[in-house]
């Protein structure tokens, strides 16, 4: 059990609404809390739907982001208010997001926050 002066975060998550996952935002919050999370970003490949839909059925913080595909890579944008278009130069998705924290995707790139706690 996560102590009062420790969070337990994930920030880089996907539900049903990127074709990689098959979890539904509701089954996300369940696993989450089963697993002892804190707050989590949903990260699915260009848009913030699922996140939005986690955001409501939560009673943790969840993280609006989105993994969004460029014709550099992939960029995690979080704290996101609304998508940002896909297929654009990394700089210029970046600059869309320009209020968000950002971090290269892969393992193989700059640093990354990655920790993974679910599937």
């Amino acid at each position: 059990m996560p102590s009062a002066n420790f969070i337990r975060a994930d920030f880089h998550n996907h539900t049903h609404y990127s074709p990689d996952s098959i979890l539904s935002p509701r089954a996300f919050v369940r696993e989450a809390r089963r697993r002892g999370l804190t707050t989590a970003a949903i990260t699915d490949h260009n848009t913030i739907r699922g996140a939005l839909v986690a955001r409501e059925l939560a009673d943790f913080p969840v993280i609006i982001g989105e993994e969004v595909k460029t014709t550099d890579g992939e960029i995690l944008g979080l704290f996101l208010s609304e998508d940002v278009p896909r297929d654009l130069p990394a700089s210029e998705t970046i600059a869309r997001a320009s209020s968000a924290f950002r971090t290269r995707s892969t393992p193989s790139a700059l640093p990354c926050v990655k920790m993974s706690c679910l599937p």
